[in-house]
């Protein structure tokens, strides 16, 4: 009984979706269709009988009323993807539209509709019910696939687990997150277990791998793991020391973003202004002490996330590759308006890796 209950809920967070958010959809389409028979059923009494053209009006002011209750209520959306996802929800609720008029015009012809037997508002609601299941799918594959994206990160040694991860969390994250971390960053660093990271990439084999190297010496770690990472991030303060890391880098077309902490220097921020072109992605670190895990996200880190986006937005870099680290938990992920974090101390809390999960994905 207990592992269908796992099942079931892994089901759902895959499907990027909960019993709740089927429900907000359902009460908020049945709220919405009646404002619009409401509104339209008003202007009748006071006017006239309406034409096609002039009770679109109503139906545009319901698709508007979803869109609003949904994203704020529903299914958040980060603000830079609200234009974007409206485009894509007025589409596809105008397609449902569509198929349900067509649908009732041709039943109507067979005589298996009579209205006087059954209203026009009652028939919207009837169609709008057939055709949830649809418009629901679409909607939650295009119209809100802009959601928050939540990365497992952990540690590839001794005190990890690669199996036991997969077992706990497959396949949930959006992508996973190994933290590389020597001694040149943290004195007390745990010796690295390059099997584990083989492992990790045979496990998820087509998911991202993202490698956080915290490290002086970035290319010789890379050079030992790059056939199992897509992407490698970098501390920009080591590259602004050597480099000819960036050279390297370009020359052997490695993927790779840079790493901006909290605490980063004007010259940092600089150098990523001059280099923005050449990245993949950014890392935005919002702790104190880079290589410690388990620390407090650092409320400093609002100014950078706020100057970095203002950097990406000027030079059309593009904010879906931007990625927050660091002390992540439920409160932190309402507070920004961004699209990718990474989280491990907070999803493995007291052992409740789904629930805990759910609680950054859904934010509930």
């Amino acid at each position: 009984m207990g592992n269908n209950r796992i099942f079931f809920e892994k089901l759902s967070i895959f499907f990027n979706v909960n019993l709740s958010q089927i429900f907000g959809y359902i009460v908020i389409g049945f709220i919405s269709i009646v404002i619009e028979l409401s509104l339209s059923g008003l202007c009748e009494k006071l006017f006239r009988k309406l034409n096609l053209y002039e009770n679109y009006i109503f139906v545009f002011v319901g698709i508007c009323s979803a869109f609003i209750l949904n994203t704020k209520y529903n299914f958040k959306i980060p603000k830079i993807f609200k234009y974007k996802s409206f485009i894509f929800f007025f589409i596809i609720s105008n397609l449902s539209y569509l198929i349900q008029n067509i649908t009732y015009i041709q039943l109507k012809s067979f005589g298996n509709l009579n209205n006087e037997i059954i209203s026009f508002e009652i028939d919207r609601l009837l169609f709008s019910s057939f055709f949830f299941l649809l418009a629901f799918y679409l909607h939650l594959i295009i119209s809100f696939k802009d959601r928050k994206k939540i990365g497992y990160a952990y540690y590839p040694n001794i005190s990890s687990d690669p199996i036991n991860i997969y077992n706990k969390l497959y396949p949930l994250p959006n992508f996973l997150h190994i933290d590389i971390v020597d001694k040149s960053f943290n004195s007390k660093a745990i010796k690295i277990n390059y099997d584990y990271i083989k492992l990790t990439r045979t496990l998820w084999k087509n998911f991202e791998i993202q490698c956080h190297l915290m490290t002086s010496y970035p290319l010789k770690y890379i050079k030992e793991i790059s056939q199992y990472i897509d992407v490698f991030f970098i501390h920009v303060g080591v590259i602004v020391k050597k480099k000819s890391i960036l050279k390297v880098l370009k020359k052997k077309k490695i993927k790779f973003g840079l790493v901006i902490n909290s605490n980063a220097k004007n010259s940092e921020i600089e150098f990523l202004k001059s280099n923005i072109n050449s990245l993949d992605k950014i890392l935005i670190l919002c702790v104190k002490n880079p290589g410690l895990s388990g620390q407090k996200f650092d409320n400093k880190s609002y100014k950078i996330i706020s100057k970095v986006k203002s950097i990406c937005l000027r030079n059309d870099f593009n904010l879906s590759k931007i990625y927050i680290d660091g002390g992540i938990n439920k409160k932190i992920i309402e507070k920004i308006d961004m699209e990718n974090f990474i989280s491990a101390s907070y999803i493995e809390n007291n052992n409740k890796y789904l629930e805990n999960f759910s609680k950054l994905k859904f934010n509930f």
